[in-house]
């Protein structure tokens, strides 16, 4: 079966099979970590949303705001699709499995940044 059609578990439990084939772990581990990247991705856009809002609503009003969390989904989602199919392409296991991190170390960086300035003013 392929990696999208089985539950987390089952993955788990398939990865730790001995004699599961190269092509197959190398599917099945970034698997995981996308799945745990939809999940973290409510507070990503909690982090990176809340300070810019406070910012973008005084200066351009609520059209602005909407443009700007279109940008901020579109660009998450992107650079999650981006770190998929990268780590789909690369046969080192410990970079196909930590490339699908890539939009939450990001967003983490970016959204402490606004936090941090937005608390200092």
């Amino acid at each position: 079966l392929k990696s999208n059609e089985l539950t987390t578990p089952q993955i788990i439990e398939a990865l730790k099979d001995k004699n599961l084939s190269a092509k197959k772990r190398a599917d099945y581990q970034p698997e995981i970590m996308f799945r745990l990247t939809l999940s973290i991705s409510p507070l990503i856009f909690f982090l990176l949303s809340c300070p810019f809002s406070f910012v973008i609503t005084k200066k351009a009003g609520r059209a602005g705001a909407m443009v700007a969390s279109l940008g901020f989904i579109f660009g998450y989602f992107g650079l999650l699709y981006l770190g998929s199919s990268l780590s789909e392409k690369t046969t080192n296991p410990i970079l196909a499995f930590n490339i699908p991190l890539l939009p939450v170390l990001v967003g983490l960086i970016v959204g402490l940044y606004l936090w941090r300035k937005k608390l200092s003013n």
